[in-house]
């Protein structure tokens, strides 16, 4: 017997949990928060170059995220079953690097350069680099 919140993916079918789940997981990986923040700063700064920005915008975090979407339903899998005709160490390499690239190296700095340029920085009358560095220690001083 499966439980409610368990795929049935080998019979083809999904309850009610897994079709939210897999909604509200499609939704935040089109919707982060960063596209709803950069879009109207990039429009704004694109000017008379609008349809430009939209298209590069366009893109870049919609159209990449949904080939990869097509790509491991085409593959019938996620990465493992993407990368199975590599070499295992390349597999390796390719799985470190994706880990630190979304990770330590992107992602987490980001949380607290949105936090401070949305939070502090429109408070400042004169924003600088150590305000910038000091509010990053304080905020993942709390968060972790």
């Amino acid at each position: 017997m499966t439980t409610p919140a368990s795929p049935s993916f080998s019979t083809g079918t999904l309850s009610i949990f897994d079709v939210m789940g897999l909604g509200f997981m499609t939704f935040a990986f089109f919707l982060g928060a960063g596209n709803i923040i950069f879009p109207p700063l990039a429009g704004f700064l694109a000017g008379e170059q609008l349809n430009a920005a939209m298209l590069g915008f366009l893109l870049t975090a919609v159209g990449l995220p949904l080939i990869t979407l097509v790509a491991a339903a085409i593959a019938g899998g996620g990465f493992t079953t993407m990368a199975r005709f590599l070499p295992p160490a390349v597999v390796s390499l390719m799985a470190s690097l994706i880990f630190i690239i979304i990770g330590p190296a992107f992602a987490t700095p980001r949380t607290a350069l949105v936090a401070y340029e949305m939070g502090l920085k429109p408070f400042l009358t004169d924003p600088s680099q150590s305000d910038l560095t000091l509010f990053t220690v304080g905020f993942f001083g709390v968060v972790l």
